[in-house]
């Protein structure tokens, strides 16, 4: 009954035909989206399939989504792809050395601190810049900023795709995820 409210349109975040879309919800195929449903992209066979470049499935540990970070973080089975991880070498208030995989697509500047999404269990964690040991290797990975503030970040992970506040804040932040 409510599969009829659904629409088929661009994904407002990837511009890939084929997404769902009811009100505010987005579903759609493309495994490196962040609206990417692993059910939408089985059930339909005729539609459309992932950008060029992208795997055919990902495992839902894997998969971005509002839920992903969350499903992550429960199933503890997070791994960066190959092209998109990165290896920061830190050492700790205690003076031991630590080594941290995190995904590159997840690096942000807050302060004097870095913050990425590492591996296992793709929890973010807060790096500060002075004991990162391979800093300059590690910089020019970082997306360049402006970042959406709290409201903005918001209305760009639950605001209504067809809004013109939230198509503003799409093509202000037309990297961020």
């Amino acid at each position: 009954m409510l599969e009829s409210l659904w629409r088929t349109a661009d994904c407002p975040a990837c511009r890939q035909p084929g997404a769902r879309v009811l009100l505010w919800l987005v579903k759609c195929r493309n495994t490196i989206c962040r609206h990417f449903d692993n059910a939408l992209s089985q059930s339909l066979p005729g539609a459309p399939g992932p950008l060029a470049g992208a795997p055919a499935s990902a495992p839902p540990s894997q998969a971005p989504s509002l839920l992903g970070g969350l499903l992550r973080a429960l199933s503890g089975t997070f791994e960066p792809a190959p092209a998109d991880a990165i290896d920061i070498r830190y050492r700790n208030h205690k003076g031991e050395e630590k080594v941290f995989r995190g995904s590159k697509t997840s690096l942000r500047v807050a302060g004097r601190h870095i913050t990425l999404c590492v591996a296992p269990k793709g929890s973010r964690i807060s790096l500060t810049r002075d004991r990162i040991l391979n800093l300059p290797a590690v910089e020019p990975a970082i997306p360049p900023g402006p970042y959406p503030d709290r409201k903005e970040r918001r209305i760009l992970l639950h605001g209504d795709p067809c809004s013109a506040r939230y198509e503003e804040l799409e093509k202000k932040f037309p990297d961020w995820e």
